[in-house]
């Protein structure tokens, strides 16, 4: 789901605030390496981890590809982490 790609700056980048594409499998790839271009390796793979995370546990998704790509369009990096850890605070507060 995630493509196999890192950041690629040695010192953090903007590349967060750029917007998702998911109006199809092959946009979603491509702004996420456009993303991974302009970011450190630790922000993109908090990025990563937190798509991951979502597509998991979001209830929009629930590990389908076609509504996560939904879901995450027209959201910036940032906005995806923020989610990511609402949604996990929720889980946590639950417990």
């Amino acid at each position: 789901f995630v493509p196999d790609v890192e950041g690629q700056l040695e010192s953090e980048g903007d590349g967060l605030l750029s917007v998702l594409d998911g109006s199809s499998a092959e946009s979603f790839k491509e702004s996420l390496a456009w993303i991974a271009a302009d970011t450190s390796r630790d922000q993109y793979a908090e990025l990563e981890s937190a798509i991951r995370f979502l597509h998991l546990y979001d209830q929009s998704s629930l590990a389908n590809d076609e509504n996560m790509r939904k879901t995450l369009d027209g959201m910036t990096g940032e906005e995806i982490i923020l989610r990511a850890r609402e949604l996990n605070s929720m889980r946590r507060s639950r417990n």
